[in-house]
């Protein structure tokens, strides 16, 4: 399905259902009908004119073109360069942009983004916090370069701390989604917001295998295995009927890769659930022994194999493979460095 026509929950797409505080001269109903219309080589003049120009009507056509990345980079610029379309994650409230505290690089107070996204309970906003720090550790960013705590225990953050807490945040929130879009346009890495937050969820998964493989290490050398890479190969072997090497080689994965770094969001997942679940079976039948642990491994294995081929209709070995995740932590790093230069730009003193 195109993530472009994603429907809400009462039918409307994205494009129909979002805020339209912004909206000079266009009617609601009208929206759709002018977006459907829209095609790349049209869509410059059709957004510039008279009022149709403004931040939240161009994130919405971007939103359903995701396979226009030019398009797309086009009204990232626009939004910015535009100081009089600011955009506006709920209506009745200031912009974005209205809210940040420029101060050398513009700040957020952690209430005003909290009330930006729409979140009424601080303690599931607190989850999309923790998972944007938890992301600044995984591509090497310290922390307190983008969450500055306060003496009363909030943080103040950068543009992109707050893109990192809007890409971990609830997409069923409409401020959410309509925030990832934003962030997404202004950021020009990806394509679209939807890669943005694939790419997020990867790096956290991929951060998590590793933890979790240093745990499944000590606990199978606990149980006593001798040969750690003979218990690793049938955990592989039980999940997709070959072992380590050849599974690289049939995948096509470049030798100067892991094949673990360019697996998608579902093949990472399915692996993060094998080796909890080879944790979880060691510990909870007590098994000992080279030969014992081996069969533990391919036994888990086999069960994730096969639930995926149930619920995805594919072999794993047949699942597609991804950007290396060494490329795509330099995207976002990236993405660090044009909000830095957009923010030093906007406040920049006008001669």
């Amino acid at each position: 399905m195109n993530p472009g026509r994603k429907r809400g929950p009462n039918g409307a797409t994205f494009a129909q259902r979002v805020i339209y505080s912004d909206f000079a001269n266009v009617a609601r109903e009208d929206v759709a009908a002018v977006i459907n219309r829209l095609r790349p080589s049209n869509f410059a003049k059709e957004v510039d004119k008279p009022g149709v120009l403004n931040s939240v009507f161009l994130l919405n056509l971007t939103y359903t073109m995701p396979q226009s990345s030019a398009a797309f980079s086009w009204a990232g610029r626009k939004v910015m360069s535009n100081e009089t379309s600011l955009f506006h994650f709920q209506e009745g409230q200031k912009s974005f942009e209205d809210i940040g505290r420029p101060n050398g690089a513009t700040r957020w107070l952690e209430v005003d983004l909290c009330n930006a996204l729409g979140y009424q309970s601080d303690v599931s906003f607190v989850k999309a916090i923790n998972r944007a720090k938890q992301a600044c550790l995984s591509l090497n960013i310290p922390c307190e370069d983008h969450f500055h705590r306060q003496e009363d225990g909030s943080h103040l953050i950068t543009r992109f701390g707050c893109y990192l807490v809007a890409m971990n945040g609830d997409t069923k929130k409409p401020e959410v989604a309509a925030a990832q879009a934003y962030f997404a346009a202004i950021a020009e890495t990806f394509q679209n917001h939807l890669e943005h937050t694939n790419a997020l969820e990867r790096i956290l998964i991929r951060d998590k295998i590793t933890e979790e493989q240093r745990t499944l290490s000590g606990i199978a050398k606990a149980h006593g295995v001798q040969v750690y890479p003979f218990f690793l190969d049938q955990g592989y072997r039980g999940m997709y009927n070959m072992n380590l090497r050849g599974l690289t080689e049939y995948k096509g994965v470049p030798k100067s890769e892991h094949l673990i770094d360019c697996m998608d969001k579902t093949e990472l997942a399915a692996h993060l659930f094998r080796i909890t679940q080879t944790e979880a079976k060691i510990k909870n039948e007590s098994i000992r022994g080279q030969a014992g642990l081996e069969k533990a491994a391919y036994t888990v294995g086999s069960t994730v194999r096969n639930t995926v081929i149930k619920i995805s209709g594919k072999a794993p070995e047949d699942l597609p493979i991804a950007e290396s995740i060494k490329n795509v932590k330099k995207r976002i790093k990236g993405t660090s460095k044009n909000f830095k230069a957009l923010d030093a730009k906007k406040n920049k003193p006008k001669k």
